[in-house]
């Protein structure tokens, strides 16, 4: 895979990161030597009394040669990335980049040090504490990257043929078995607690026994899932306008049985869900569900 790692040039890990990295297999972008002969971006290289500068300084050199070369390389190095890893502790152009990643729904973790914690790093796929919890996060990650979630949940198009990828990976088949259904781009942008990732969650899901259909920005989706292990969830989502790429959530409980998974329900849900069950009805649209996990709450002040 491609990744790209984010992070500081006085972050004395970051050449560790990169060679362990490498080691488990992996093309890993290098700031610090992003082609041959480079040595990456300076601000000494614009002007060596950049520290001294003005706003106004600072803003003119965003546009010197050397700097619009420098963000070439590390902005076309993030278009290519599989997968972006945050390594602590680093600065703010790091964390930007890894909001962007965030942002494109590309899997990003974040190599925590010690320091100040941050509430919004739970935007992230894995929070890590040292690189073997990133190289097996990874290892999970590997074949269901297959064009993952690049914007408009493109892992669920099927290229024309099918490749050895094609045939493992777990958004292709989850495709397959689930039918069409708004569940797998719920799950592409939200993942389940008890899940190291969100292509773990989709990869346990077998066939959806039930599902009420929801409306963005109106409606919460509800669906009862048959699982690998044999067990059932009971999820229930929503998202604004925009789609679930954008503002969205999800909530995930477990039960042994498809019944108990039906009680997991909360009011509003539970009588058409056991009504369907009973009847044999798969689908069911306009009911209009509360918006329980998506809504207009204010969320944490900072």
């Amino acid at each position: 895979m491609n990744i790209y790692v984010a992070t500081s040039w006085r972050n004395g890990y970051q050449p560790d990161v990169v060679k362990r990295l490498r080691e488990a297999g992996h093309d890993v972008y290098d700031f610090r030597n992003p082609e041959p002969g480079n040595q990456g971006f300076h601000r000494s290289q614009i002007d060596p009394n950049w520290q001294c500068w003005t706003v106004e300084e600072y803003r003119k050199a965003l546009t010197h040669p050397v700097a619009e070369e420098g963000f070439r390389l590390d902005y076309q190095a993030m278009e290519q990335a599989d997968v972006f890893v945050l390594v602590m502790p680093c600065g703010r152009s790091a964390h930007l980049e890894v909001g962007w990643a965030v942002g494109k729904s590309r899997p990003t973790a974040i190599l925590l040090a010690p320091g100040e914690p941050e509430l919004m790093y739970k935007l992230v796929d894995l929070i890590a504490v040292d690189i073997e919890d990133v190289v097996e996060w990874l290892e999970e990650l590997k074949v269901g990257l297959h064009d993952f979630c690049r914007g408009d949940c493109c892992y669920l198009e099927e290229s024309e043929g099918e490749s050895e990828l094609d045939s493992q990976c777990p958004w292709i088949l989850a495709s397959r078995r689930l039918g069409e259904t708004d569940l797998l781009e719920a799950l592409g942008h939200n993942k389940p607690d008890g899940y190291s990732s969100k292509t773990k969650a989709i990869d346990s899901c077998v066939a959806v026994e039930l599902e009420i259909s929801g409306v963005q920005d109106r409606a919460d989706w509800a669906w009862v899932v048959r699982l690998k292990s044999g067990r059932f969830t009971y999820i229930r989502g929503g998202c604004d306008l925009t789609g679930w790429g954008c503002q969205s959530a999800l909530c995930w409980e477990e039960a042994d049985t498809l019944e108990m998974a039906i009680n997991l329900a909360e009011e509003d849900a539970r009588p058409a869900l056991k009504e369907m069950f009973a009847v044999g009805e798969k689908q069911r649209s306009g009911m209009y569900l509360e918006e329980l996990w998506y809504g207009d709450d204010e969320g944490d002040d900072e």
